[in-house]
């Protein structure tokens, strides 16, 4: 299941780059001569997108178990694949819905406020905050692949699941 996990980050990493590429090139960093700092900080930035990835993989990996102990499973991995798959075929955006509610305003206006606040600091330890924060951002390729991690029917297996997600999702591009 985890080379699942990496194909899937690794295809939806392209999807990423117009969705995400000016979010993501804005947390990176900040204009550096030194390449190896630019190294450093993309490196920082995406550890801490997987990081966040594999917390909501324990996450989802918890209710995944609770599931299976309860039967249920198989219901609910049957019930999320045909979500999924209706999703895509009526092209259903959640995000939009989702965007109209007014808590969900206030969420994104607090995000926005602290993104400026660490995207302006010039310090590299700023990038893995940057990085976790982004991890938490609404993403249908990461509803995919929490899906995929609710399904592992385990909490360590749905982490892994989203630490290959992520792993195969790393970019190191600057622009």
């Amino acid at each position: 299941m985890y080379y699942i996990a990496f194909s899937l980050g690794l295809l939806s990493s392209l999807h990423c780059v117009g969705m995400c590429g000016p979010l993501a090139l804005a947390a990176q960093g900040f204009i550096t001569k030194e390449s190896s700092r630019a190294w450093v900080n993309a490196i920082l930035y995406n550890s801490g997108r997987i990081f966040s990835y594999m917390l909501l993989g324990i996450i989802f990996g918890l209710f995944g178990t609770i599931l299976a102990f309860t039967g249920y499973q198989k219901g609910i991995s049957i019930f999320s694949g045909v979500i999924l798959i209706l999703l895509f075929l009526f092209s259903v955006q959640p995000d939009a819905w989702l965007g109209k509610k007014s808590w969900v305003q206030h969420i994104f206006g607090l995000f926005r406020t602290y993104f400026g606040v660490w995207a302006s600091k010039h310090q590299v330890f700023s990038r893995l905050i940057l990085g976790m924060m982004n991890g938490f951002l609404p993403c249908g390729m990461v509803y995919i692949a929490l899906a995929g991690a609710l399904n592992m029917q385990n909490t360590f297996g749905a982490m892994g699941f989203m630490l290959f997600f992520g792993l195969g999702h790393f970019r190191l591009w600057q622009g």
